[in-house]
C-alpha cells in the first residue's frame, strides 16, 4: 500500500491540514498509521464524512447572508431596498444608515431584538462596528453579552463559530491581530456556509492588512473583485474591497493604481450617500483621497472628512483599550497621514510626493510630530500609528 503525509493528503481532500489531523487522532481514517511523530495516509483514502454537519445548527445565518449579499442598483441608489420581508428591509435599513455615516439605527436595531430573533446575531455584527465608530462602549458591552449568553446554550461546533462573528468583526475592525480567531488566520471557512464566503474573505482581507501582509490582501481583494463585475448592481463588500485595493496599492506606492480603485470605489458608494467607508480610510488616503474627492464629488469633501474627525478618536480609543498599545490621537489628519507613511519607512522626498508637498515641509511637519508626540526620531513612530 502506498502512503502519503498528513498535509498531501489535505491538499488531495480540499481541507486544512489541522481538519486532516483532527480526523486522524479521532481515528477515522482507515488504514493510517503514525511514525515518529507524523502519519502516513493510505494514498487512495477517501475523506471521512464529518458528522457535525448533521447536525441541527442551532443558529440561523440567513440575515447575514441576505445583508452580505444585498445589491443596490447603480442606476437608482436611493432606490427601494429589495428584501423577502419587512423585518429584513428594516435590518437593510440600519446597514445602510451606518454606511451613511449614521450609526445610531444599527445599534437601536440591535437593542431592540430578543436573543430568539433569527436577526440578532447580524445586528450584532453591525452594532460592533457602529459601537466602535461611535465610542460607544455600553452598547459593545452588549454585544459580548448577548454573545457569551448565546455559548452558554451549548450549541454545535458550526453554530458557535457563526456565533463568535461579531467578536472577530471587532478584532479585525480595531487591527488587533492578538484577538483575530485561528480559523480566519488559516483562511479555514470549511465549518460556515458556502454563502458566506465572500463576507469572511472580506474579513480575512482585513486581517492581512492588520498583519502587515499588504501583497497577499492586495491578491485577495483583485481576485475577489474580477469574479464580481457587475456593471448593474453592487454590494457594499464590492465598495470595502475597491477601497481596500487603494489602500494596498498606496501602501506599495503604486499611487496611480491607488486613485484608480479608489475613483471606482467612490462610483460606486458616494451617489448612494455611503461616507463611511471613505471616512474610515481617511487616515491612510488622505491626501489622495482629498484629490480625488474635489475632482469628482466635492459636495462630499466635507461630510468625510467630519464623519473621520467624529470617528477615528473613538476607534483609537477601542484599538488602544483592547490592544493595550497606545495609538496617539493628537494628530491632524495631515499629521497622521505623514507619520504614518514615515513610520512605514518613507523619505521626506517620497512622503512629499504622494502628499504634494516639498520635502522642506514634510520635515517641518515631521519635527512638529516629534514635538507633540514627545519622541526623537521617525523609528519611534511605529508604535503611536497604526
Amino acid at each position: 500500500m502506498d502512503y502519503i503525509l498528513s498535509e498531501e493528503i489535505a491538499e488531495v481532500w480540499g481541507v486544512s491540514v489541522r481538519n486532516v489531523q483532527r480526523l486522524l487522532s479521532e481515528g477515522r481514517v482507515p488504514g493510517a498509521v503514525k511514525k515518529a511523530n507524523r502519519w502516513l495516509v493510505p494514498a487512495d483514502a477517501v475523506k471521512p464524512d464529518d458528522p457535525r454537519r448533521h447536525r441541527k445548527s442551532g443558529h440561523k445565518n440567513k440575515p447575514l447572508y441576505y445583508l452580505a449579499s444585498m445589491e443596490i442598483q447603480r442606476a437608482e441608489p436611493h432606490g427601494a431596498i429589495p428584501g423577502e420581508s419587512r423585518e429584513f428591509e428594516k435590518l437593510a435599513e440600519a446597514d445602510l444608515a451606518y454606511r451613511r455615516g449614521n450609526q445610531g439605527p444599527a445599534k437601536e436595531y440591535f437593542l431592540s431584538k430578543d436573543d430568539s430573533d433569527e436577526s440578532k446575531l447580524t445586528a450584532a455584527c453591525l452594532a460592533t462596528v457602529a459601537a466602535i465608530s461611535s465610542g460607544d462602549y455600553d452598547t459593545y458591552d452588549e454585544v459580548q453579552a448577548y454573545v457569551e449568553r448565546l455559548r452558554k446554550v451549548g450549541y454545535d461546533e458550526a453554530s458557535l463559530l457563526l456565533i463568535s462573528l461579531p467578536e472577530t468583526v471587532a478584532a479585525v475592525s480595531m487591527s488587533a491581530p492578538g484577538m483575530t480567531p485561528q480559523w480566519l488566520k488559516n483562511m479555514d471557512f470549511s465549518m460556515f456556509p458556502k454563502d458566506l464566503t465572500p463576507f469572511l474573505l472580506s474579513l480575512y482581507i482585513l486581517h492581512l492588512r492588520n498583519i502587515g501582509d499588504v501583497t497577499s490582501a492586495l491578491a485577495v481583494a483583485r481576485t475577489y473583485l474580477a469574479l464580481r463585475e457587475n456593471e448593474t448592481t453592487f454590494n457594499w463588500m464590492d465598495l470595502n474591497d475597491h477601497i481596500a485595493c487603494a489602500i494596498f496599492h498606496y501602501d506599495l506606492g503604486e499611487e496611480e493604481q491607488a486613485e484608480a480603485s479608489l475613483c471606482a470605489a467612490m462610483d460606486l458608494g458616494l451617489p448612494c450617500g455611503m461616507i463611511t467607508p471613505f471616512a474610515d480610510s481617511f487616515t491612510t488616503l488622505g491626501s489622495l483621497m482629498d484629490k480625488c474627492l474635489q475632482r469628482l464629488y466635492p459636495e462630499y469633501r466635507k461630510p468625510v472628512e467630519d464623519l473621520w474627525e467624529s470617528s477615528f478618536k473613538n476607534w483609537i480609543s477601542f484599538h488602544n483599550k483592547f490592544t493595550r498599545e497606545n495609538i496617539t490621537t493628537l494628530l491632524t489628519a495631515q499629521e497622521y497621514q505623514i507619520a504614518y507613511l514615515a513610520a512605514k519607512g518613507a523619505t521626506y522626498k517620497e512622503i512629499a510626493k504622494r502628499m504634494h508637498l516639498s520635502a522642506g515641509r514634510v520635515k517641518n511637519v515631521l519635527t512638529g510630530i516629534y514635538g507633540k508626540l514627545c519622541i526623537e526620531k521617525k523609528s519611534q513612530l511605529k508604535n503611536l500609528v497604526v
